[in-house]
């Protein structure tokens, strides 16, 4: 009996975690998007025998990484591929051999699928070995019944008739896959292997060798003019899984083997699923001319706020920013386009500040099913005026529990917020080299580093110091920021300080500085009253903002930044605007 498969749920954690505790895979992972998918081939913990399984959640992250170019590339490989029908009414056009389902399986059902018996009980017939006595009285008569088989070695099996004309074409081989030459396999996450993995444009491998056909009968996967073992009935199953019933092949389009290119249309209008894979109603078949490939993600971009000394305003210009992004995309007709995350889940301010209380993070991680665009949505808090979202941290520390809000977490929202927004603004904890936070999340993530800096020694000092560990060549635990990610901006600048710019700038060598923001008691003081959400800034701080935003998002909405005009002029030259 065929071997279990490793399993690759993309898309649902709740699927992935039902399997996993099914106890009948060798191993199951979770993958939320292509990224993430990508690096679980790259960690090579996932090796033949495979097979995988998209879900609605499956976040398409990497250009020329949908989910149609993943699948084709699989099962073009020989794995078992299992897909939502979703793609499909998406206009996903998927090879035969990818089988794509919508209504209710049970685990019975999978593991048929994957070519794996439910142990039902075995009949140990015990009685059967004991009458061997029997064979011996054939051999003496075995040549009288074969008079005509001296000239061949063994004898022929029973006269087939003559080879049939092309059989209903079915889905899925079940015998070995004839060497005909296949199309390229697309970049697909199998080739973690290291033996035989081509480098890919998006840093996908060439997929390993899938595991060879089953021999002998396996247990078949549901033909194209199947239903599955429940007819178009779809019992529900207790874990939730539905299989389309298919339609019959439609006839070949241009001269093809006849097979439906989208094998999910003709869907019986069945009882909802649960975890995400409900039955929907019929697609008319899609057109089978031109592969239409859906065009790529365009993904928002992730800046951060980060710095190694706490209390030098990373909360303060985070927000800041977001509500005049946020303004400025509301007015020029995108609205709700701009969230902030706080990822400080210890010490979660951003709350305080926008004088916001729920939903938090917390009420996202409790809710029932997977981390959707849709569900994030609704677990973020909204400022309508503004046009501003924002996933808000724990209520307090002592909910802030790292086994369950994490940078594994954060990762996942962030994946898909990137899909929803154009800008996403993320507060940090202290950027210490070693915090998972930052070395995890921070990092990989973000589009850029806004860095705050305040005028006094101190500080200075240790950005020095961080900006050099971060942006030295990648280790184990970090390095390997580019630089040019990297921007700095003075915070709480006044004119009566004894560190001034030629001490900044000989304190901090070449780092690019975007901007200057001077202490000011107004916005001190709408802080601590919960009316900064209300607060308008001065002329020279909005034009400060827009300088800061355009160099780090490059968004044309926020225009070129033109010198602020009143900034002491004793910084101008730190800000590049009086080089002389």
């Amino acid at each position: 009996m065929a071997t279990a498969p490793n399993l690759v749920v993309a898309g649902h954690q709740g699927v992935a975690r039902k399997l996993r505790e099914s106890g009948r895979f060798p191993a199951v992972f979770d993958a939320a998007s292509a990224t993430e998918l990508r690096d679980l081939s790259k960690s090579g913990r996932v090796v033949p025998p495979m097979a995988f399984m998209f879900a609605p959640g499956f976040v398409e992250d990497l250009p020329g990484a949908g989910v149609a170019v993943l699948a084709n590339g699989l099962a073009g490989s020989g794995f078992t591929v299992l897909v939502h029908n979703h793609f499909a009414e998406r206009g996903d056009v998927f090879d035969p051999k990818v089988l794509v389902t919508a209504r209710q399986l049970k685990l019975a059902d999978l593991l048929e699928i994957f070519g794996v018996a439910d142990p039902a009980p075995q009949p140990s017939p015990a009685p059967t070995p004991p009458p061997q006595p029997a064979p011996p009285s054939a051999p003496p008569s075995a040549p009288q019944p074969f008079p005509q088989s001296a000239a061949s070695p063994a004898p022929p099996p029973a006269p087939q008739p003559a080879p049939q004309p092309a059989p209903p074409p079915a889905p899925r081989a079940t015998s070995h896959p004839a060497p005909a030459p296949r199309p390229q396999p697309v970049p697909s996450p199998n080739g973690a292997n290291g033996a035989n993995g081509a480098a890919r444009p998006n840093g996908w491998g060439t997929p390993p060798q899938g595991p060879p056909a089953p021999q002998g009968p396996p247990a078949p996967l549901p033909p194209n003019d199947s239903a599955g073992s429940n007819g178009s009935n779809g019992t529900s199953g207790s874990d939730g899984w539905n299989i389309l019933p298919v339609a019959p092949p439609a006839p070949p389009p241009n001269g093809s083997n006849g097979v439906n290119t989208v094998n999910t249309v003709n869907a019986v209008n069945g009882v909802n699923g649960v975890n995400g894979w409900n039955a929907r109603p019929a697609a008319s078949p899609a057109p089978q001319a031109g592969p239409a490939q859906p065009p790529p993600a365009v993904n928002g971009q992730v800046i951060a706020v980060a710095s190694a000394k706490g209390g030098v305003g990373k909360t303060s210009t985070t927000v800041n920013l977001s509500i005049y992004a946020a303004r400025v995309l509301q007015a020029a007709g995108r609205d709700g386009s701009v969230v902030v995350v706080d990822t400080n889940f210890q010490q979660a301010d951003v709350a305080r500040y926008l004088n916001l209380k729920s939903p938090t993070i917390l009420d996202l991680f409790q809710a029932p099913g997977a981390l959707t665009p849709e569900a994030i949505r609704r677990h973020l808090a909204y400022l309508p005026e503004m046009g501003l979202h924002a996933l808000l941290g724990p209520p307090d520390a002592v909910s802030a529990d790292p086994a369950l809000i994490n940078s594994g977490l954060y990762r996942r929202i962030l994946t898909v917020l990137r899909q929803a927004f154009d800008l996403v603004f993320i507060d940090t904890p202290v950027a210490e080299l070693y915090h998972m936070t930052f070395t995890d999340l921070i990092l990989p993530e973000a589009d850029t580093i806004l860095v705050p800096v305040e005028p006094n020694r101190v500080t200075l000092e240790a950005a020095r110091s961080w900006l050099k560990a971060i942006t030295m060549p990648q280790h184990s635990r970090g390095g390997g920021v580019d630089p040019e990610k990297l921007s700095l901006i003075l915070n709480r600048a006044r004119t009566d300080v004894e560190c001034g710019p030629d001490e900044v700038m000989d304190l901090l060598p070449g780092w690019r500085f975007v901007g200057m923001i001077p202490e000011d008691q107004e916005w001190t003081q709408a802080v601590n009253t919960y009316r900064l959400a209300g607060l308008r800034p001065p002329p020279d701080l909005e034009e400060t903002f827009r300088g800061i935003l355009q160099v780090a998002t490059g968004d044309p909405v926020f225009g070129t930044a033109a010198p602020a005009p009143a900034p002491p002029s004793r910084w101008k030259r730190l800000l590049g605007l009086n080089p002389q």
